[in-house]
């Protein structure tokens, strides 16, 4: 469970935004090449693409690795900083975090290449990246840099990333004044009901728990799930809505009837899903388990 502990904040980041976060890579638009590199480059591109689809990192790192020694005399810039891009993602998914950096590193000298959308991902992952290293205030530096440039593709998303690092440094306030732009934002591009209106109140919920203001955060949690129960997207954001609304049952109002609902819920919707959250199936199972054998022994 996630109950309301601020450490746990990071690790969730990195469950819900890396659902999203290939689209962001995807949109990065490529100059014109040659005949033979753009087939060249478009090659290797789909190979590497292939490979972060089917989840095969490995591979995905082993070919971006070996082919940025030779892509930046090869191809243009735009180009060669894609694959940079798809090798840094590639690894910080294996946790290399070391060889990512590293990566990042070498785009860091090429900023003033890059036009804004590029150079927004780049701020993006490198604060990911910085987050998860814990190294958090570098990592609201970089975020913040990537806020300022407000790319229209990649804004969302920094400002989910933003928020949350300021939630690990207990800025509390600064975290709900981004993850207010962020609602609004997301209301005025997506429309009210949509998927990413419905992920902002699961972020600004999660910011009012770890606050302890309870009574907001579970009716925008129920604002998160309601939205998503009405729209064809994917429901893991329904998954992790339904465990924070167990805790808060279990922990804050003392109802392990209520909190058991929730739980079952959860895993029901999981278990439906494309793509199950495998890291909270036994989680659940076990928890369900527990408040089950508590409720038959009482009196």
């Amino acid at each position: 469970m996630y109950k309301t502990h601020r450490k746990k904040t990071i690790i969730l980041t990195a469950i819900i935004v890396f659902i999203v976060s290939l689209a962001t890579i995807l949109s990065i638009q490529p100059r014109k090449l040659s005949s033979k590199a753009q087939q060249q480059f478009q090659l290797l591109e789909s190979s590497i693409l292939s490979c972060i689809k089917s989840n095969n990192y490995e591979q995905a790192a082993y070919l971006g690795e070996k082919s940025i020694n030779f892509a930046q005399n090869k191809f243009t810039p735009t180009e060669y900083h894609k694959l940079l891009i798809l090798t840094g993602y590639s690894f910080y998914h294996l946790k290399q975090y070391n060889k990512a950096a590293a990566i990042y590193q070498r785009l860091a000298e090429k900023t003033q290449d890059m036009p804004n959308h590029q150079l927004s991902i780049y701020y993006l992952y490198k604060g990911m990246l910085l987050q998860r290293q814990g190294h958090l205030k570098k990592a609201a530096n970089a975020l913040q840099k990537a806020v300022k440039i407000n790319d229209q593709a990649s804004i969302n998303r920094v400002f989910t990333v933003l928020a949350t690092t300021y939630l690990d440094l207990h800025k509390d306030d600064e975290a709900l004044s981004v993850l207010q732009q962020k609602l609004s934002y997301t209301q005025k591009t997506y429309g009210v009901n949509s998927e990413e209106v419905a992920e902002s109140y699961f972020w600004l919920a999660r910011a009012y728990l770890l606050m302890k203001k309870i009574a907001k955060a579970k009716t925008i949690f129920h604002k998160c799930i309601s939205i998503l129960s009405k729209c064809q997207s994917d429901r893991t954001l329904v998954v992790m809505a339904y465990l924070n609304l167990a805790d808060i049952a279990e922990i804050y109002d003392k109802d392990k009837v209520l909190a058991l609902d929730f739980l079952q819920k959860a895993f029901e919707v999981n278990s439906l899903l494309a793509q199950p959250i495998k890291e909270q199936e036994q989680p659940i199972k076990s928890k369900i388990k527990k408040i089950k054998l508590e409720l038959q022994a009482k009196p």
